[in-house]
């Protein structure tokens, strides 16, 4: 199929990765160009896989017309650069002009109109995402003159050298041996030398392009957003170039819902095109071919998990389960645990995990064979956690001759929702207990004085960690211990139909240590856990006298973006509150690699209001006086209420989304006993992250920060607030978090806390400023007060730098000695945490060194070894060197000898040649001499016959 663009050939072009998501994606992309393409409709489409490509999917993009390439990755450290294996394509010498573009993108229109030839051509970048300071920093790095800031930015409007997107990129075929090898070079570059340009390096094409115009600048034409429309930027305001272009490609990022059809967008010439496709997807779209969907999902047998409070009888159902044939079930060693954790942010997760697994403490009490398992891990390719769990477990269960394993949760393990994630073949058990028993039991077994009441919370906060995800999860079973001890079999059979096991009479054997009695419980005592947990024992279906229902906690965790909100989020989220389904709440991304741990809805509710009133996260509206109660927000209202009803039998929920500050009087109206979590960080620190992600400048960035918590102090009650120091989370995190849980009135136990906190890490803080950062920058009075007062509200004590002055200019009000004094205590604040931030670094870096010791003592054996046989090496080449010098002189006679001998056969080529000169003379003579002969034979005859005639009579 060969498509004609204004009388030019052209070719369009993507690469994709062979994941469920890039196949959906590649799949819309081809559908649309040729639905809405018009004379491109008809264009040659090349689909380069990276590595491999699912059969059935082939077949349906060469259904379309479309072809596919397999191409091998470009750069370990940077995927997106596998896009330049598009322009590597040697069947582009047959077109005039290449079309790049990103998966993630739709054609809604001809886009033949805007392409020119010839000319290379992209569009000015949405935002700085490399900052222009950054860029001329780049240019003079390679030695080139950085050009003037001429273009601007295409949603933030802002100032720029030549910096584009490179998601549409219409490139002249005949220049791609120009532009290819610079490109290439850059990348490789910027992603060899980190200091350049920091990993992950998401824009480092982008980066990596404008250095190759500016060392090299070709005929450019500018797209319009027309070309390559951001639908993601819905939450800034508008440009005018937004609000008035009718989009030719929509580049859709993520903003897709799970029927694969485009979200709405605030731009009415947009939305209509949004409609447009939309309308066509919803009738022929997402064709998924039928025979792949088993193919992508891997069946395995069911997994056990145990889940369950202390005391709450895990430990004999795990025992019970471990003499079943089918399963052997591991101790509760909390290896997985730790493997999980450690791996999540390795660079290298294979290698994590093999020496997470092999060094851990516990590790031993698996025995099991360490090199047969390592060399099986080592084998695995390519590695994931799912696989390397997988592989775990089936050598624990080999070791006993058993099928399948199976595992123990505790509040200490991996949350249940994120062992899905891994592993969707888990099939959770829990085991509850009433929490009478399992209170009293506690304190007789605690080492330490602790009040009943005490114990009542934590099992309390337990049951909850270990059941707000129970509609989440694909298996999920119930069953009271009770039942268990009461009716063993009918219990133990409903649990192996669950699992998928064969009924075996060896689980009836019960320990005689299970069945020890509870103890009379004194009316004083079971009245003091009834109070504290009676709401929980009802839920579970237990008797309680006279039950309380607990009263519904809901939270807001909001501050300023960059401040940790996130990591506070999924701290409180880990203690009990619940915050949506986990797989939405850890979605990662370049700039969270953590997760951002928030609820979409709530994402795409604040961006929607915002943009009712013209402005996004990063331009705040001025909001008009009775705003809340407009009749226009109706509709907004609405999907609010219909939101906060999915959250109804959750006894504690809440949301995390910066957005909510600008916001907050809008959900205190739908939720008038809201609770606000403020997340606060150094001013400086969050403009500097703003900044080095090309989101607004640092003046800029301070600025918004002021307006954040304005609005926020200015809307919630002090009652109806707590303000959290994202510095604490890197001293002490457990006493920080314990606070905010005492303050929302939420039972906890010292497990889950440290369990939470696990998340925490200094390798997280990638900006540091400490007090005198802030008093040596041009910080504005205004930010350094409003600092200072909601550091004052976070009960971190710090003394010292009282004769400190806060600078004040002409338009700020005069700062009272009292807010001096509060602004001066936060800058001291900042300077007892770093302090204790840089002892914990200290100390990591001793116990680094002091691991580090005994490898160099084996490095320099090493080298020690590696010089002695270099010693050997040595001692025979220089025998070599004297053989060949004895050789020499031999060698020398020989090639004299060899000379003379090519003489002699010359001269004898030459004596050859005269010879053949003079047979070929003797032959010519011959061939004289035989004529001659045989005109005289002929005379004769001719005589004989004459002679003849006259002898006749």
């Amino acid at each position: 199929m060969t498509g004609i663009v204004s009388q030019r050939r052209i070719a369009f072009g993507c690469v994709a990765e062979p994941t469920p998501r890039f196949y959906d994606q590649v799949l819309r992309l081809v559908q649309s160009i040729r639905w809405f393409g018009g004379s491109c409709a008809e264009v040659d489409i090349f689909i380069c896989f990276v590595g491999e490509i699912d059969s059935a999917w082939r077949a349906e993009y060469q259904a379309l017309g479309a072809h596919i390439r397999l191409v091998e990755p470009f750069n370990p450290h940077n995927r997106f650069s596998n896009k330049i294996r598009f322009f590597e394509l040697p069947e582009l010498a047959n077109y005039e002009t290449a079309m790049l573009l990103d998966c993630d993108m739709a054609l809604v229109q001809d886009p033949a109109p805007y392409i020119a030839q010839p000319a290379l051509q992209l569009m000015i970048a949405d935002l700085p995402t490399v900052p222009t300071a950054r860029l001329a920093w780049l240019c003079e790095h390679f030695g080139l003159v950085a050009p003037a800031p001429i273009y601007r930015t295409t949603c933030s409007q802002e100032p720029t050298i030549w910096y584009c997107n490179t998601a549409v990129m219409i490139l002249p075929t005949a220049w791609i041996a120009r532009i290819m090898p610079p490109w290439r070079e850059y990348i490789l570059q910027l992603c060899a030398e980190p200091s350049l340009l920091d990993p992950p390096y998401n824009h480092c094409n982008q980066a990596a392009m404008a250095l190759t115009y500016i060392a090299d600048p070709l005929p450019f034409v500018e797209l319009p957003v027309a070309m390559n429309f951001p639908l993601h930027q819905t939450g800034r305001r508008p440009s005018p170039a937004m609000l008035h272009e009718d989009p030719v490609i929509l580049h859709y990022h993520d903003r897709i819902d799970a029927a694969g059809l485009l979200h709405s967008v605030p731009y009415p010439l947009a939305q209509a095109r949004v409609e447009q496709l939309n309308a066509r997807l919803r009738t022929h779209g997402r064709r998924q071919p039928a025979a792949t969907a088993p193919q992508l999902v891997e069946q395995h047998a069911p997994l056990p998990f145990l889940i369950g409070a202390n005391f709450s009888g895990v430990p004999l159902l795990r025992q019970l389960l471990d003499r079943h044939p089918g399963v052997a079930m591991l101790p509760e060693t909390l290896v997985v645990s730790d493997l999980v954790q450690a791996c999540q942010r390795a660079a290298n997760p294979a290698e994590c995990f093999v020496e997470t697994l092999f060094q851990h403490e516990r590790w031993p009490a698996l025995q099991l064979d360490q090199s047969r398992l390592c060399a099986a891990l080592q084998a695995l390719d390519p590695f994931t956690m799912s696989a390397g769990l997988r592989l775990l477990y089936q050598h624990y269960a080999a070791r006993f001759g058993k099928p399948q394993a199976g595992d123990v949760t505790t509040a200490d393990g991996l949350p249940a929702a994120q062992i899905q994630q891994l592993l969707p073949e888990a099939h959770f058990l829990h085991l509850v207990r009433d929490g009478r028993d399992v209170v009293s039991q506690a304190r007789e077994s605690s080492a330490h004085a602790q009040p009943l009441a005490a114990h009542a919370q934590q099992w309390v906060a337990e049951i909850a960690i270990n059941r707000r995800h129970r509609h989440e999860l694909q298996h999920y079973l119930e069953v009271r211990y009770e039942d268990l001890l009461d009716a063993p079999e009918p219990t133990l059979r409903r649990i192996c139909e669950y699992l998928g096991l064969s009924w075996d009479a060896q689980l009836l054997s019960m320990p005689e240590q299970a069945v020890q009695p509870v103890g009379q419980r004194a009316a004083a005592d079971q009245a003091i856990i009834e109070e504290q947990a009676g709401d929980t024992l009802a839920q579970l279906g237990y008797s309680v006298a006279n039950p309380q229902a607990a009263p519904q906690v809901v939270i807001c965790i909001t501050g300023m973006h960059r401040s940790g909100t996130s990591l506070v989020a999924q701290i409180l989220h880990n203690c009990g509150p619940y915050l949506g389904p986990y797989e939405q709440l850890a979605a990662a991304s370049a700039d969270n690699l953590d997760g951002y741990w928030e609820h979409p809805a709530f994402h795409q509710l604040n961006d929607d209001l915002l943009a009712y009133f013209g402005g996004g996260w990063d331009l705040a509206p001025n909001l008009p006086a009775g705003w809340v109660d407009l009749p226009e927000l109706e509709p907004l209202r609405q999907r609010a209420r219909e939101l906060i009803g999915q959250f109804a039998d959750q006894r504690c929920w809440g949301w995390k989304d910066p957005r909510s500050a600008l916001v907050m009087p809008f959900w205190q109206q739908l939720i008038p006993e809201l609770k606000v979590v403020i997340c606060v960080r150094n001013p400086l620190e969050v403009a500097h992250s703003l900044s080095r992600r090309g989101m607004s400048s640092t003046q800029f960035g301070l600025h918004l920060w002021h307006v954040y918590y304005q609005r926020l102090l200015a809307a919630i009650p002090s009652e109806d607030r707590i303000v959290t120091r994202y510095d604490a989370y890197f001293t002490d995190p457990a006493a920080e978090t314990q606070r905010i849980l005492d303050w929302l009135g939420l039972p906890s136990s010292p497990a889950l806390i440290q369990r939470a906190c696990r998340v925490t890490s200094a390798d997280l803080r990638h900006h540091r400023n400490t007090a005198s950062n802030l008093l040596d920058t041009q910080i504005p009075a205004d930010v350094l007060q409003l600092y200072g007062q909601l550091s004052d509200q976070t009960h971190m004590f710090d003394t010292a730098l009282l004769t400190t002055t806060i600078p004040t200019d002409a338009e700020s009000p005069p700062v009272g000695p009292a807010a001096q004094l509060a602004s001066i205590i936060a800058l001291l604040r900042d300077c007892e945490t770093e302090l204790a931030s840089l002892q914990l670094v200290l100390a990591a870096r001793e116990a680094e060194v002091a691991y580090l010791q005994p490898i160099l003592a084996a490095r320099e054996t090493e080298i020690a070894n590696y010089a002695r046989e270099l010693a050997a090496l040595q001692s025979t080449v220089q025998a070599r060197a004297a053989e060949a010098a004895y050789l020499q002189p031999t060698l020398a006679a020989r090639e004299a000898e060899i000379a003379n001998y090519a003489r002699e056969l010359a001269s004898l080529h030459t004596l050859l040649a005269t010879r053949e000169a003079e047979i070929a003379n003797y032959g010519r003579e011959l061939a004289s001499l035989h004529a001659i002969l045989a005109a005289r034979e002929t005379e004769i005859a001719n005589l004989m016959g004459a002679l003849e005639v006259r002898q006749a009579p």
